[in-house]
């Protein structure tokens, strides 16, 4: 069916996504658990659930909790939260796993599941969601039998990223939560900071009256960029709906590249930590992995895709890791050691680099913008593979490599053509040591993909 993506489980409501479709997936999901190795021999296990702001949520995830509770699994119920939250949630609980109720940033009329296992390892269509797609016909027992509790975490993670803090200054910060998740947490986080929050669209408000909780549409960040100017702000920070995205925009009210801030991030997060793994997905300016090496770190390039950064973070041991969607990723420690990407706990580190050095984010992130980028350009194309083979043949006498897509070096510009997974769309991310030679190259690669589509707008 369609709601089952690459990453997560996401449709309309209540067209393709329902509450007894929710009970439904619950129940599969439930199954799923129980028969995974590591869940052998457990009478019943412990499941989390938060939700967002949407207004399907609050019924979507109460039936979503009967399909779980039907399989005799314990739930506790966090309330509305942000998705990182949650991850932060299985792991203080014990949990054997959890669900976050969201559809993230995408408009009003979305709802969906994104589904981890215990210490908040993803759940993705290869490693479990389509094993519980062919699960949903399974008859669905009508009583629920485990338990049910609620909880508050709030304070509990607030603590959490309030001991992330280090001397921090008396900086003032723009924010804006997209009517999002982190709207929830902002007031009282900055509370008990010695920063001063100026904070638009702070009420979470599932029908997203402002703007889009997507930050990275340019035209979403005009209210932060402008509070940047008029507050005379050190840096601002635009939030997606559930909080685990976050876009930047500097002191000079200008929109920082994602994987500017990975390198920032990881520049600062190596500095005590030398021979540690930082990861960066493929999209990203070379410049990050320039950074990692240089602050004494090992650059490992990821495919894109929260669930393979999270593995190649796990199996690296990896310190830290930023995509060029404004996911930004640490290895986290509270009651256990987890790898979760966080918006909050990024707007903390930023705020400790930024104390720490006592210099704009301008400044510090001028020798990063050393080449130009292209950054994401979708095409509508329904023969990818094609496509793609055309791509390896016209630029056969580059350095080729296909860990996602197809991707070619060159001495002075590289670039990665990439399927979408869940729409029609090939997705190029191109990059040259001048403009010149990133316009060339683009003007290339555009006569060879305008033979099979043409150029889109949007889609991430």
């Amino acid at each position: 069916m369609g709601v089952f993506k690459s990453y997560d489980i996401r449709g309309v409501y209540p067209n393709e996504l329902d509450a007894a479709m929710a009970r439904k997936i619950g129940a599969a999901l439930g199954k799923y658990y129980a028969d995974l190795p590591e869940n052998a021999g457990k009478d019943k296990l412990h499941i989390v659930v938060g939700r967002d702001m949407r207004t399907s949520a609050p019924e979507m995830s109460a039936s979503f909790i009967e399909g779980l509770r039907s399989r005799g699994h314990d739930v506790t119920d966090i309330g509305m939260v942000t998705t990182p939250c949650t991850y932060f949630a299985i792991q203080r609980l014990g949990a054997d796993g959890g669900i976050m109720v969201t559809a993230s940033h995408n408009p009003p009329q979305y709802i969906g599941f994104k589904v981890s296992r215990e210490l908040a390892i993803p759940i993705s269509k290869d490693t479990g969601l389509g094993q519980v797609e062919t699960m949903l016909d399974d008859t669905v027992p009508e009583t629920s039998s485990g338990e049910l509790k609620s909880i508050d975490l709030t304070d509990a993670y607030l603590d959490f990223l309030v001991g992330l803090a280090k001397d921090l200054k008396p900086l003032r910060i723009a924010a804006d939560a997209s009517n999002g998740m982190a709207g929830k947490y902002l007031p009282a986080l900055f509370d008990r900071l010695p920063c001063q929050l100026e904070g638009i669209f702070l009420d979470p408000d599932g029908t997203f009256p402002n703007h889009e909780a997507d930050p990275l549409k340019a035209e979403n960040l005009d209210d932060v960029r402008k509070l940047v100017k008029a507050s005379g702000a050190a840096i601002g920070f635009c939030y997606d709906g559930d909080a685990d995205r976050v876009a930047i925009v500097d002191d000079q009210g200008e929109i920082v590249g994602c994987d500017m801030i990975t390198a920032l991030l990881a520049q600062f997060e190596l500095a005590g930590n030398p021979g540690r793994a930082a990861t960066y997905d493929l999209r990203s300016s070379k410049v990050v992995a320039e950074v990692i090496e240089q602050a004494g770190g090992v650059p490992f390039r990821a495919r894109v895709g929260h669930s393979h950064m999270k593995q190649l973070m796990r199996r690296e041991n990896a310190i830290c890791g930023g995509e060029l969607s404004g996911h930004y990723y640490f290895q986290l420690h509270d009651k256990e050691t987890y790898f979760a990407d966080s918006a909050l706990v990024a707007t903390v580190k930023l705020l400790n680099i930024l104390s720490a050095t006592g210099k704009p984010i301008s400044e510090l992130l001028a020798p990063m913008k050393k080449y130009f980028h292209t950054g994401e350009v979708n095409f509508k194309i329904d023969d990818k593979e094609g496509a793609l083979a055309a791509i390896k043949e016209t630029f056969s006498d580059g350095t080729q490599d296909e860990l996602d897509g197809v991707s070619v070096d060159y001495p002075d510009w590289w670039l990665n053509v990439r399927p979408s997974n869940t729409e029609p769309l090939l997705r190029l991310t191109l990059e040259g040591d001048t403009a010149a030679k990133r316009d060339e190259g683009f003007e290339r690669v555009l006569g060879v993909l305008n033979k099979f589509g043409e150029r889109a707008t949007g889609g991430h």
